[in-house]
C-alpha cells in the first residue's frame, strides 16, 4: 500500500516538474486568462468608484451599486439584477461637514481651518446627527474612562480626544452632555510616528444613549492636528528647540457643522450576476467581494474590480472559444459585506445547496512594497474540510513561482531574457515587483465565513492582503493601487473557479489523489508539531501527551473528509477509496508514538457528559437571537464599566479604603474569537462537549498558539459554559 502512495506523491510531483504550473491550470486555459485579465481595466473602475463614501445602505453604497450593475451588463454577464435587502445599520449618508477652529475674541475670532467631509470623506464619523456648533473646545486625553474628565466642565462643550469614539460618545456626551467631539482617534498602533496625516474611518454609536441620552457627532482629523491642538490646550505649543519656557494654556473653540440625512428604514443590497453553465442541474462556484467602506481603494473596491474584469474575460475568452462553457455557472456576488449572504440565506431556505464553493477576494490590489504586505489565502476551517484548499493554494504557488526571482533558476538560463520572473504576469501600468502569496490556516473577518458557517455548510476560502497600514483610513485611496497585483489576484481566482466549474469524474478522481497526497504532507507536519509539543508543551506531560494524540487523530479524521468531499465534484467511490488507502497507509507510520495516557482528563470527562445544541433551529432565528445576545452583553458591559468607575472614584475620594479583590490572569483568560467561532461551528446537537473540544484544541495546535491563541479544555469549557448562560445555545 505505501507503494501505491508514493506513486500517487511521484506522480503529482512530476506534474509540477514539468513545467511551472499547476495541475489545475491546462496550459491553453492559462495562456488564454493571462493574455485577457487586465489589471489596468480593474484599476479604471477603481477610479470611479472611490469617489464614494459608502457606508452600508447610503446614497454612496447605491450609487457604487448602480455602477457595478451597468459594468457587469456591459461585460456580458447573465442574470445581472440587484436583490434588495432589509438593512443591519441605519440608511445614513453624510451630505456635508466642515470643522474650523476660533481664535480671539468672539465678536471677531480669528478662524482657521480644520478640515472637511469634501476634502477627506472619512473627516465625518458614520452615523454622526446634523448640528453646527460653536463651543470652547476642551482637551479630554483619551476621554474614554471617567478619570479623563477629573476637574473638567465639559457641558455644552465640544471635547478633544484620541479614544475610541463610541467610548468618549458614552464619557463625553451621554454622561456629562458634551455638545460633540474633536477625535484625532487613529485606526494605527503608533500614529503621530508612522501616520501622522491619516485620518481615520470611525463611527459613533448607531442609536441614541441606554436612558434616552442623545447621540450627536464626532469629526476627525489628523493625529498631527490633534497632538497641536491638545499641546495648544496643556500651554505646551512653545516646547521646542530654542523657544524658552512653555506659554500658558490656550482657549480655543471650535465650530463643526454637519449635515447628514438617515431613512426611517434600513435597507442594503446585494448584486447577482452569472456565468451560464452547460447544466443548470449542477451547483454552481459562487465569487463574492463587498461593496460598503468608505473610500477604499483597495478594501475592497479592488475585490469588486477583480470580479468585474473576471467576469468580462471569462466570458469573452468562452465567446471567442479560447475556452470551454464549464459544466457549472459562476455566480458573481457583490454584497455588503458578511451581512448580505446571512440575509441571503437566511431569506432563501434551502439555496446553499446550489453552490458548491465560495471564492472570496478582500483587498486584492495592494502595491505590495507600501507597508511590506502580502497577499495570504485562507484555507477552509477544520470543521469544514474540503478539496477546495489544495485546488486554489495549487494555482496560487503557481503564480508565487512565477513572479520571484530564483538565483538557481537565473543560473540555469530558464528565465527569459530581460526579466526576473520565469512566468510574469504584469499590467502595463503595473510595477514590476514580486508576487508575495502564501496559504495560511483559517482566518475569517470577510465575507467567505458566511459559507463556512455550519448553517450554511458551503467551502470557502478568501485572499486577502495584510498587515495594512492604510485600511479604514483616508489613506485608503489609488495611490497605493497596483494594477499588477490585481491582474495577478484576478488570474488565481479565475482560473480556480473554472477548473472548479469545469471539472468532472475524471477531473475528481485524480484530485481526489492529489488531496490525499497533500493531506498526507499536512500529517507529517503535525507529527513534528506533536513531538515538540510533548517535549515543550504548555502543562502536564499527561496533558502533552493527550494533545499530542489528539492532533494525530483529529487531523487524519480532518484529511479523510477532505478526500471524501471530492465526491461533490464527482469523485466515485473506487476513486476515493484509493486514495483513502494511500492516506492511511501513510499517515499510519506518522501515528507511531502517540499514544494519550491512559488517565482521562477530569475536564473533559466533565465534557464528555454534555452536549450542546443551538438555542435556534433557523438561521433566521440564529441571527435574530445573536442581536438580541449582542444587545444585553452591551449593556452588562456598561453596567460593569459603570460600577468600576464608581468603585474607583470611591476609593480616590478616601470613602473606601479597602482595595478590590485581588484577579488572578486566569479569570480574564478566554479563547480567541477565531477559537470561539470553531467551537460554535461543531456544535449541532449530536456531537459532545469533549469532542468539540478535542477538534478545536488539535486544530489551534497544528497552526500554534501564536496563530490561533491558547486553546485547552479549560477554555473552551468556560466559553461554552457562557453560551449557554447568555442563552445562545443549550445542553
Amino acid at each position: 500500500m505505501r507503494n501505491v502512495f508514493c506513486a500517487v506523491v511521484g506522480g503529482m510531483l512530476a506534474c509540477l516538474a514539468l513545467a511551472q504550473s499547476s495541475p489545475f491550470v491546462p496550459e491553453t486555459v492559462d495562456r488564454a486568462l493571462a493574455n485577457e485579465i487586465s489589471g489596468d481595466r480593474a484599476f479604471e473602475y477603481e477610479r470611479l468608484a472611490t469617489q464614494w463614501h459608502k457606508p452600508s445602505g447610503s446614497e454612496g453604497f447605491f450609487a457604487v451599486t448602480a455602477l457595478v450593475e451597468e459594468r457587469a451588463r456591459a461585460a456580458g454577464l447573465a442574470d445581472v439584477r440587484r436583490i434588495d435587502q432589509v438593512g443591519l445599520t441605519p440608511s445614513w449618508t453624510p451630505k456635508r461637514a466642515e470643522a474650523w477652529l476660533l481664535e480671539g475674541s468672539a465678536a471677531s475670532p480669528r478662524e482657521t481651518f480644520l478640515g472637511s467631509f469634501a476634502d477627506a470623506k472619512t473627516s465625518i464619523a458614520d452615523y454622526s446627527r446634523p448640528a453646527d456648533v460653536t463651543a470652547e473646545l476642551v482637551d479630554v486625553g483619551s476621554g474614554e474612562k471617567a478619570s479623563d474628565y477629573a476637574g473638567k466642565d465639559v457641558h455644552g462643550k465640544i471635547v478633544l480626544a484620541f479614544g475610541n469614539i463610541g467610548a468618549v460618545m458614552e464619557q463625553a456626551v451621554w454622561k456629562r452632555g458634551a455638545a460633540g467631539i474633536l477625535s484625532w482617534n487613529a485606526s494605527r498602533l503608533n500614529a503621530l510616528a508612522e501616520h501622522p496625516d491619516q485620518i481615520a474611518w470611525a463611527g459613533v454609536p448607531e442609536d441614541d444613549g441606554p436612558h434616552g441620552e442623545k447621540t450627536t457627532f464626532a469629526f476627525l482629523i489628523s493625529a498631527r492636528q490633534g497632538k497641536a491642538l491638545a499641546d495648544r490646550l496643556a500651554g505646551e505649543s512653545s516646547r521646542r528647540w530654542g523657544a524658552g519656557d512653555a506659554t500658558k494654556s490656550e482657549a480655543l473653540r471650535a465650530r463643526i457643522v454637519v449635515e447628514s440625512a438617515t431613512l426611517p428604514e434600513k435597507r442594503t443590497a446585494m448584486l447577482e450576476a452569472r456565468i451560464p453553465g452547460t447544466d443548470p442541474a449542477l451547483p454552481e462556484v459562487v465569487l463574492t467581494s463587498h461593496l460598503q467602506e468608505n473610500i477604499s481603494a483597495n478594501d475592497n473596491q479592488s475585490g469588486v474590480a477583480s470580479m468585474l474584469e473576471i467576469g468580462r474575460a471569462l466570458t469573452k475568452l468562452i465567446a471567442e472559444g479560447k475556452i470551454a462553457r464549464p459544466r457549472r455557472g459562476i455566480r458573481f456576488w457583490w454584497c455588503d459585506e458578511i451581512y448580505s449572504e446571512y440575509r441571503y440565506f437566511a431569506d432563501h431556505p434551502g439555496e446553499e445547496r446550489k453552490v458548491l464553493a465560495n471564492l472570496n477576494q478582500d483587498m486584492v490590489g495592494a502595491k505590495q512594497s507600501d507597508g511590506s504586505r502580502t497577499e495570504f489565502m485562507a484555507r477552509t476551517p477544520w470543521w469544514r474540510p474540503s478539496y477546495l484548499s489544495d485546488v486554489q493554494e495549487s494555482v496560487l504557488d503557481m503564480v508565487v513561482r512565477g513572479n520571484n526571482a530564483y538565483l538557481a533558476a537565473w543560473a540555469s538560463g530558464s528565465i527569459p531574457p530581460g526579466v526576473a520572473f520565469s512566468k510574469p504576469l504584469f499590467s502595463v501600468r503595473g510595477t514590476r515587483e514580486p508576487y508575495h502569496a502564501k496559504a495560511v490556516p483559517y482566518f475569517d473577518s470577510t465575507d467567505h465565513m458566511v459559507f463556512n458557517d455550519s448553517w450554511v455548510g458551503v467551502p470557502g476560502t478568501t485572499l486577502t492582503n495584510w498587515p495594512d497600514e492604510y485600511i479604514h483610513s483616508s489613506d485608503d485611496d489609488l495611490w497605493q493601487i497596483d494594477p499588477t497585483q490585481l491582474k495577478r489576484n484576478a488570474f488565481v481566482v479565475a482560473a480556480t473557479a473554472w477548473w472548479l466549474a469545469s471539472a468532472g469524474e475524471a477531473e475528481a478522481g485524480w484530485l481526489a489523489d492529489y488531496v490525499a497526497a497533500r493531506g498526507a504532507g499536512r500529517l507529517a507536519r503535525d507529527r513534528a508539531t506533536a513531538q515538540n509539543w510533548i517535549r515543550e508543551g504548555s502543562g502536564s506531560e499527561a496533558d502533552r501527551r493527550r494533545a499530542a494524540s489528539e492532533l494525530a487523530s483529529v487531523g487524519l479524521a480532518k484529511e479523510t473528509a477532505a478526500v471524501e468531499s471530492t465526491r461533490a465534484l464527482g469523485a466515485t467511490d473506487a476513486a476515493r477509496s484509493r486514495a483513502l488507502a494511500s492516506l492511511r497507509a501513510a499517515a499510519a507510520p506518522l501515528a507511531e508514538g502517540l499514544t494519550a495516557p491512559a488517565a482521562e482528563d477530569p475536564v473533559l470527562s466533565r465534557l464528555a457528559a454534555r452536549t450542546p445544541r443551538r438555542a435556534a433551529s433557523t438561521l433566521s432565528e440564529w441571527m435574530a437571537l445573536e442581536h438580541e445576545t449582542d444587545v444585553k452583553r452591551a449593556a452588562q458591559a456598561r453596567a460593569e464599566r459603570d460600577a468600576k468607575e464608581k468603585d474607583e472614584e470611591a476609593r480616590r475620594s478616601g470613602r473606601v479604603k479597602k482595595d478590590a479583590p485581588a484577579r488572578s490572569p486566569d479569570d480574564d483568560e478566554k479563547l480567541s474569537p477565531l477559537m470561539e467561532a470553531a467551537v460554535m461551528n461543531r456544535v449541532d446537537g449530536r456531537t459532545n462537549a469533549a469532542d468539540i473540544s478535542r477538534a478545536v484544541c488539535a486544530e489551534a495546535l497544528s497552526a500554534g498558539w501564536w496563530y490561533y491563541g491558547k486553546t485547552t479544555p479549560e477554555l473552551v469549557e468556560k466559553f461554552l459554559a457562557r453560551q449557554v448562560k447568555d442563552g445562545l445555545l443549550a445542553w
